[in-house]
């Protein structure tokens, strides 16, 4: 395939498998913040597409990791904004339950220790079989590999949680 052609067939899947990106954000984000950051990545894809230096060999994974990537980014921005607002004592209504607030907290903090001590492709398919719930083969489909290579990378993530010293971090950084 080209790279002409990877391109082409990346702006077909935006328009033709829609609804499996925008079940995709929503997995990450909220069902309320799924439309936003559908379009904010589509926007971000397509402005970038026409100068993007490298080969796209797999369209469905370029796609997924852009907006995987943009929702992440979301849920940061959302966090921020809450603790923003709740700093000056105007918290919105969906971080008034303590229970939300305190599991996107430890969410971003465990993805901070897991980003520092997993390679990246490790780190991607461990987010998207744990937090979004998508099955081995979708993994593999959104990150251009083999089904036997997730295995392989969600076992090695595994057992690179397993250690004494990752899990220190973790347990550190839950603590703050």
């Amino acid at each position: 395939m080209t790279a002409e052609e990877a391109k082409e067939a990346v702006m077909e899947l935006l328009v033709t498998h829609r609804s499996h990106w925008l079940a995709l954000t929503r997995r990450i984000v909220s069902y309320h913040h799924g439309e936003d950051v559908l379009q904010i990545g589509i926007e971000q894809i397509v402005k970038t597409l026409p100068t993007y230096p490298k080969v796209i060999t797999n369209p469905s994974g370029f796609i997924a990791t852009i907006l995987s990537r943009r929702a992440v980014d979301e849920l940061r921005r959302i966090h921020a904004e809450a603790r923003a607002l709740e700093k000056h004592g105007a918290v919105p209504e969906k971080w008034t339950d303590p229970d939300v607030v305190e599991a996107t907290e430890g969410y971003l903090r465990v993805r901070a220790v897991l980003s520092e001590v997993l390679p990246e492709r490790q780190h991607e398919a461990y987010v998207l079989r744990h937090v979004g719930k998508f099955e081995n083969a979708e993994i593999a489909e959104m990150l251009g590999i083999k089904v036997t290579s997730v295995r392989k990378d969600l076992s090695l993530a595994q057992a690179a949680l397993k250690d004494e010293k990752v899990r220190q971090r973790l347990r550190e950084h839950l603590q703050d």
